[in-house]
């Protein structure tokens, strides 16, 4: 579906918006695989508040579940960082 996706984001906004981007990500994929909430809930055994708050980009980074999304859905997400 996505063959690759660069983004560029300020140093002192690094770990906002890298929870809001991949968030915003993984709700796209899931609408365009028409999986419903429900379903990657009941297969994932993700809380449907917590699938929620990362769609939105509002969970920590450390939150397993994010994880657990990024298998289900059979992703490779990567950061790459670079010197100025």
């Amino acid at each position: 579906m996505f063959e690759k996706i660069n983004v560029q984001i300020n140093a002192k906004d690094l770990r906002t918006t890298i929870g809001q981007v991949l968030g915003s990500l993984l709700l796209i994929i899931r609408s365009k695989r028409q999986i419903s909430p429900e379903q990657v809930c009941h297969e994932t055994k993700i809380n449907l508040k917590s699938l929620e708050k990362i769609e939105k980009g509002k969970s920590s980074l450390y939150n397993l579940d994010i994880e657990t999304l990024i298998d289900y859905y059979n992703l490779d997400v990567s950061l790459n960082i670079k010197e100025k």
